[in-house]
């Protein structure tokens, strides 16, 4: 369904753009209204109905002075006398839109700023957490669950990654929308580092503004996009790109209005626990990401963070051009100890100091020691270390046995797994 709706979408969005392109108008105001007009049929068409929701534009948060484009909230506001805008309560708010008709990097700037005063209010307002978002966002970056951070078994690293998560999960999607701009996915990659440079690069004091969570959730410019990766949907687990570094920005040039509808529709699904997981297709399909942005909290002399480092992928045109097909999820593949091992967690955890006969056990069977198998179930995200404790990540382990052979472990709870059995076996 997430493929149909977002393929449409873009279509209607092409054929709106070019329509409202021909237009020869200069009075700016008039121009605003116009693609921000766009952007709300677009948000329309795209949410569900039943859910109490309402999309606004030229309207307001309380608490801030800043005009926002385009709101989606939870409820009607409280309407502005004589005018066509709102003012919203932050607990109504479930995404911001900064449209643009064409995003250049003043515009990019200018809304980055302007996006900048949601994440202010929303910390003056700061409600209880959506734990299971947390906690699933958690689970896939730093393989480990929430309650590692009450243990205090976390480093530095993980614990600055979790407060960023708590936080991401009560924020509002916060989506850079232009519609015409950047000609190539380098020019918008390359614009987002001048401006972040710009910003952390030549000081020696830390700005304020410029942590991961204060990015967008979303950057689209004509085909291109910049995802932000935060775990729900999109994340890539801590130091899978270079070692100790959390991936926190990739691009795209593969349909913006799938990221834009995946993004929507997975906050909408954690706020309300009503939406089918069928809205979102088999899942089986992984879009073409490119590597792009990592960030590393840095520590003071005291070892405490006092902000974060970034460090990008530089890459050619040509070859961003190559990242521009779906590829297929596959399940992982599991072996025999592998297995004995995760039945062995099903059931308790492990100290891993006091397994002595596990130990003798695994290397007698091939492995080098017990931590190797460890480690190689933990990269693969099934367990998680904390300390000396280990224990199984997923919720709900299962295995299934294919006829030619394979062991494929999976957490239950995930759907996607059950559509490629049927799909594959």
């Amino acid at each position: 369904m997430i493929n149909t709706i977002s393929e449409l979408l873009k279509e209607f969005v092409e054929g709106e753009k070019l329509a409202l392109n021909k237009y020869n108008i200069k009075h700016r105001p008039t121009i605003g209204d116009m693609y921000e007009g766009l952007t709300k049929e677009i948000v329309n068409k795209s949410i569900f109905d039943g859910l109490n929701l309402n999309v606004s534009t030229q309207s307001f948060i309380e608490g801030c002075d800043t005009e926002f484009d385009v709101i989606l909230s939870e409820g009607k506001g409280e309407s502005i006398p004589y005018t066509q805008s709102y003012k919203f309560k932050p607990s109504q708010v479930i995404a911001v839109i900064q449209v643009k008709k064409s995003l250049s990097y003043q515009e990019l700037r200018n809304s980055y700023d302007n996006l900048r005063q949601v994440a202010e209010v929303f910390y003056r307002n700061i409600r209880a957490m959506d734990a299971s978002m947390v906690d699933d966002s958690f689970r896939k970056i730093c393989h480990k669950k929430i309650t590692s951070y009450d243990k205090g078994v976390l480093n530095k690293q993980e614990e600055s990654i979790y407060h960023s998560l708590v936080m991401d999960s009560f924020f509002p999607l916060r989506i850079v929308l232009g519609y015409n701009g950047y000609k190539t996915e380098l020019g918008i990659r390359n614009s987002f580092v001048d401006f972040l440079e710009s910003n952390t690069g030549n000081t020696t004091m830390p700005i304020k503004g410029f942590s991961p969570i204060s990015f967008p959730n979303l950057i689209i410019s004509e085909n291109y996009s910049l995802i932000k990766l935060t775990g729900c949907p999109y994340c890539v687990p801590l130091g899978n790109i270079r070692e100790g570094w959390w991936e926190i920005m990739t691009s795209s040039h593969y349909n913006p209005m799938h990221f834009f509808l995946e993004m929507l529709w997975t906050k909408l699904s954690y706020r309300f626990h009503v939406i089918p997981t069928e809205v979102f297709g088999d899942d089986l399909i992984i879009e073409p990401h490119t590597k792009f942005l990592r960030a590393k909290i840095h520590l003071n002399n005291e070892e405490e963070p006092d902000g974060w480092e970034y460090e990008y992928s530089e890459i050619s045109e040509q070859s961003l051009s190559m990242y521009n097909s779906v590829k297929d999820w596959e399940p992982i593949v599991v072996d025999t100890m592998q297995v004995q091992i995760l039945n062995e967690l099903n059931r308790h955890s492990i100290n891993i100091n006091d397994a002595h006969e596990l130990e003798d056990f695994v290397i007698k069977n091939g492995y080098p020691s017990l931590l190797s198998i460890v480690k190689s179930l933990e990269k693969k995200g099934f367990i998680s270390i904390e300390g000396d404790e280990i224990s199984l990540l997923t919720k709900q382990l299962a295995f299934s046995f294919s006829p030619d052979g394979k062991i494929y472990a999976f957490d239950s709870c995930d759907k996607k797994m059950s559509q490629w059995l049927i799909k594959n076996l």
